[in-house]
């Protein structure tokens, strides 16, 4: 993939709009940006720092806006590096795609639903073709019946985004069901988006999987062959898993695959669409999605006037129609 990853970027393209992809996390590390395109990241916060405070700071929302304005750097970082590594996926596998990057609330090492939620709604304003969001919120089966409102909201904004044919992907819960009762996971169970599961070396599910990642939603991308050292498991599949689906479409854009009106990338930028083009790629008898295998050799050989543009055009023939 490294090697079809760099002929991409050199390959001229004469694209009206880059593929714009969400990630929704932790934030990131603005120092270590490896960006040269001045606007290719846009950065929004949605944490109020009420509940995770950073650098010993206790401060309330007004006082925490002034605060942030002062200090845009610390509004933005990541404080895990969470977020910053599932930037750098996304961008290992699409540097050409426009990003969009949330920082969250979190409490107890996971994103609240509110800010989970506003960010959503932030990405649907932004006009973004894929949310990538690498954690899971569980909830439990108990408050199916009677929903808290930051439930409600955060649902209603991944109903939001499913209606504006944005591809969302959201990573299952490695650890599996820990309880008699199986909480429900969000945003991968919720339905319009892609349940993202961890593989191993060989394409199998990690045994650790819950109950949805288990569905015919249900897809696993590479995680163990990930090895920066740090992160692994779904989250890491779940950021490449986005990072694959804007590097599809913007080869499908750049080699002429699209017509001139873009109609094929708008029916590709829909969940079902999307999902077909996934199950034609899965390895026989597991739901791995063949990254590796999906992109032969000769693709990134070819001079691009000659016989590379052909090459990649007739590439994602096969793939998505």
């Amino acid at each position: 993939m490294d090697a079809f990853t760099n002929y991409i970027i050199n390959c001229p393209d004469e694209i009206k709009s880059p593929i714009k992809v969400a990630v929704l996390d932790d934030g990131f590390d603005m120092i270590s940006n490896v960006y040269t395109e001045p606007g290719s990241i846009i950065f929004k916060t949605m944490d109020s720092w009420n509940n995770n405070c950073a650098g010993g700071y206790t401060s309330y929302r007004k006082r925490t806006s002034k605060f942030l304005d002062r200090h845009p750097m610390v509004s933005y970082n990541s404080e895990s590096g969470h977020g910053t590594r599932m930037v750098k996926l996304v961008q290992k596998l699409c540097p050409k795609a426009k990003l969009y990057v949330a920082r969250l609330s979190n409490v107890n090492g996971a994103p609240t639903c509110e800010s989970a939620a506003e960010a959503i709604e932030w990405a649907v304003r932004c006009g973004v073709d894929i949310i990538s969001m690498s954690w899971s919120i569980q909830t439990s089966p108990s408050s199916v019946a009677r929903p808290p409102p930051d439930e409600l909201r955060l649902k209603a904004a991944i109903d939001k985004a499913k209606n504006a044919n944005i591809l969302m992907f959201g990573a299952s819960a490695d650890e599996g069901n820990n309880g008699a009762t199986e909480p429900i996971i969000y945003p991968a169970a919720a339905a319009g988006v892609f349940c993202i599961v961890a593989a191993d070396y060989y394409g199998q599910l990690k045994a650790t999987v819950g109950a949805e990642g288990s569905g015919k939603n249900a897809y696993a991308f590479p995680s163990e062959e990930v090895k920066d050292g740090k992160a692994h498991g779904s989250s890491v599949a779940t950021a490449l898993a986005a990072g694959f689906t804007a590097l599809l479409l913007h080869s499908a854009e750049i080699s002429g695959w699209a017509n001139s009106e873009g109609a094929e990338l708008r029916l590709l930028r829909n969940h079902e669409n999307m999902a077909r083009v996934f199950n034609g790629l899965l390895v026989p008898g597991t739901r791995y999605v063949g990254v590796t295998y999906s992109i032969p050799d000769y693709v990134s050989k070819g001079d691009w006037d000659n016989t590379g543009k052909k090459a990649l055009r007739g590439l994602m023939r096969k793939i998505l129609s």
